[in-house]
């Protein structure tokens, strides 16, 4: 069996003339570099925090509450959840698309059915293409970088409401308030960033856009039967020709 990848050495006159190197040389530019992705450790940050306690003295409980909220906010949404959603909202871009090819208004009541529509006209071009989900995939890409700003933020939203009704994210700002008076502010930031390094390595969002993400790559490697063509050659011979002419 062939491998996706394989590990190749720099060649010298590379490394002699100064060549900027592919960013994408590597397996570790997909996958994560462990090396270059330090997370940090949960010692190092249960270290740091029973510094600040012993500071606090009988206070210690202000830091034990401000812990307790951040892990909390943190574990609200699960990365699994979010990619999920993100996926979902995928789904409902490829089912507007398909609606609108078919002129059937099934989805007109879609907040983003009319901005659809809109771009769609741009691009009728599109219709050219003897195969229905060539043509599916195109309004799909064409859509995507606006709907993709559309769901971002009925995410958000929708986030924010439910963390506001599930974590008191004032009381954690009151207590990083409190600490801060106690002990040398200083300290309680290094706290964050330690905490946000260890536990928020991917956001709920980050996890959104990427589930997203893989229905556009689809689009994008997908290939015509009538042309033989993937689908980022043909939105570049089309959606961009269109652009130029509208």
């Amino acid at each position: 069996m062939h491998t996706l990848f394989t590990t190749r050495e720099i060649p010298d006159y590379q490394e002699k003339v100064g060549i900027i190197m592919n960013i994408f040389e590597k397996p570790s530019s997909f996958i994560g570099d462990v090396s270059s992705e330090s997370i940090g450790t949960v010692w190092e940050v249960l270290s740091t925090a029973n510094q600040i306690r012993q500071q606090l003295g009988k206070q210690a409980y202000l830091l034990d509450s401000y812990l307790s909220l951040f892990w909390k906010a943190s574990n609200h949404t699960l990365a699994l959840h979010a990619a999920d959603d993100g996926n979902t909202a995928s789904a409902k871009l490829r089912k507007l698309c398909i609606s609108i090819i078919e002129q059937s208004e099934r989805d007109e009541k879609h907040p983003f059915y009319k901005k659809a529509v809109e771009i769609f006209r741009q691009h009728k071009g599109i219709l050219e293409y003897q195969e229905r989900y060539t043509q599916v995939n195109m309004l799909y890409l064409a859509l995507a970088d606006e709907y993709s700003s559309y769901a971002l933020q009925c995410f958000t939203k929708e986030q924010e409401k439910e963390l506001g009704v599930a974590i008191d994210i004032m009381r954690l700002h009151e207590l990083y308030a409190q600490l801060s008076d106690i002990v040398d502010e200083a300290q309680i930031e290094s706290l964050n960033c330690l905490l946000k390094q260890r536990f928020l390595i991917a956001t709920p969002m980050a996890c959104y856009l990427q589930g997203m993400t893989n229905e556009l790559l689809y689009c994008l490697l997908a290939r015509d039967m009538e042309t033989d063509k993937r689908g980022f050659q043909l939105a570049m011979d089309k959606l961009l020709g269109d652009d130029k002419t509208t």
